[in-house]
């Protein structure tokens, strides 16, 4: 039997979220050297679960999670032996929605250079050239590492020209 005079109350809280920041800096710009990629977050609530940062599309694990006033600073370190590769690259973060914040999605670009040759001019003695005669300077180099750059990595500059 259905009585008309009953009702059923149900009490709902609207909550509106905040925004999400992701401001993400990167330190460490050299091949076989460490970087650092540091993600600052207002989100009060993200925990490292939360959290996704990608290098160049692979995801990095050993994410540590440090309180920061106002939030949080999620930091990732790339070992030395995993920079391998002077280029650009290009680091993603993705934040999942909390009961408070709404998720976000940042990225930002960053470029690893190879390593410094420790110098940057060397000058020869005066050589005796004859005109129309052909003069051989041969220059190698070997990084620290004990590699022997290309011949693509030397610039010899001679009265103003690059060869």
């Amino acid at each position: 039997m259905y009585n008309a005079s009953k009702s059923n109350t149900v009490k709902l809280t609207v909550v509106d979220k905040n925004s999400t920041s992701a401001v993400i800096s990167v330190s460490g710009s050299e091949v076989e050297k460490t970087v650092t990629i540091t993600v600052r977050t207002n989100n009060t609530e993200a925990n490292v679960s939360d959290v996704v940062i990608r290098v160049n599309g692979e995801k990095q694990d050993n994410i540590d999670r440090k309180p920061i006033s106002g939030g949080f600073e999620f930091v990732v370190t790339v070992p030395a032996y995993k920079v391998t590769a002077a280029g650009n690259y290009t680091v993603t973060v993705d934040i999942a929605e909390t009961s408070y914040y709404n998720s976000v999605s940042n990225d930002t670009n960053y470029t690893v250079f190879k390593h410094a040759s420790g110098f940057n001019d060397l000058v020869f003695d005066p050589v005796v050239v004859v005109r129309g005669h052909d003069i051989v300077i041969n220059v190698s180099m070997a990084d620290k590492g004990g590699f022997v750059a290309n011949s693509t990595d030397v610039v010899v500059e001679v009265d103003g020209k690059n060869y």
